[in-house]
C-alpha cells in the first residue's frame, strides 16, 4: 500500500477490543467474546467488527481468516440513544438493529460516550442492558 492510499483511509479516534452481540442478515443475532469484537469510532462514524482469527466466518464465507469487515456500522446521526449499563454499550438505532458493546474496563467506553453526547444522542445508564439487547 502506497503513502497516499493510507492517509485516504479514515484513522479512529478510538478502537477496543471487546465482546459484542451484533444483528446477522444470515443468522439473526451473532454474539462474540473478548477479544473477538472491535468497537473503532471517530467524528463521523461508530462500528463494530468481528475478527475470527482461528476460521473463515460462518455468515462471511468470502471473508478470509483474521480479516476484519465492518459488521455493524452507523453514522452518529443514525442512531436515536445509547444505553450503558457498567462496561456494556448499546447503540440504538433510529432505523434498523442496534449492536451491544462490552468492554473489559466501563472507562474504555468514556470516550465513546462523549462522542455520542457531542452528537446530541440521548444517553441512558441502566442496571442490565438485557431488555436492549433483546431487541438487536
Amino acid at each position: 500500500m502506497n503513502s497516499e492510499m493510507s492517509e485516504l483511509e479514515p484513522k479512529p479516534l478510538i478502537a477496543i477490543r471487546g465482546g459484542g452481540t451484533l444483528p446477522s442478515e444470515s443468522f439473526g443475532i451473532v454474539n462474540a467474546t473478548w477479544p473477538f469484537a472491535y468497537l473503532q469510532a471517530d467524528e463521523q462514524v461508530v462500528q463494530v467488527d468481528l475478527t475470527w482469527p482461528w476460521k473463515k466466518p460462518p455468515f462471511n464465507p468470502a471473508a478470509t481468516v483474521g480479516q476484519r469487515r465492518p459488521t455493524w456500522i452507523r453514522q452518529w446521526s443514525e442512531l436515536k440513544q445509547v444505553v450503558t449499563a457498567g462496561q456494556t454499550v448499546v447503540f440504538l438505532s433510529k432505523s434498523g438493529r442496534g449492536c451491544r458493546f462490552i468492554a473489559v474496563v466501563y472507562w474504555e467506553l468514556a470516550f465513546v460516550l462523549s462522542l455520542a453526547e457531542s452528537h446530541g444522542i440521548e444517553q441512558l445508564e441502566v442496571a442490565s442492558t438485557l431488555p436492549y439487547t433483546m431487541r438487536i
